[in-house]
């Protein structure tokens, strides 16, 4: 299960959600929060874009939105595997799709 690693759309910009991308978004989140008029040279999968504080505040918050739904579901699927409700391989694909 990819746990959110999957990666996201913001505003147009494909945004990278693996954990090390997500500890990056973090970090630059941290900084707009304590420097608001920052602006930031931020890598996405097709290249750098530059990033506005309030950019930077709504792709960590679009992240941290996805990877916890995505945990949500891992949790969800997590428990119709013990019930029993889920037995093969693409049932839990089906309910990450």
């Amino acid at each position: 299960m990819d746990q959110g690693q999957g990666g996201i759309t913001v505003s147009g910009v494909p945004i990278a959600t693996d954990r090390e991308s997500q500890a990056m978004i973090s970090g630059a989140f941290a900084l707009v929060q304590a420097k608001p008029d920052t602006t930031l040279n931020f890598m996405t999968p097709s290249g750098f874009v530059t990033v506005s504080a309030a950019q930077m505040s709504a792709i960590a918050i679009a992240v941290a939105e996805h990877v916890q739904a995505c945990f949500a579901t891992e949790a969800e699927v997590a428990g119709d595997i013990e019930a029993g409700l889920i037995t093969i391989a693409a049932e839990i694909d089906a309910a990450f799709a």
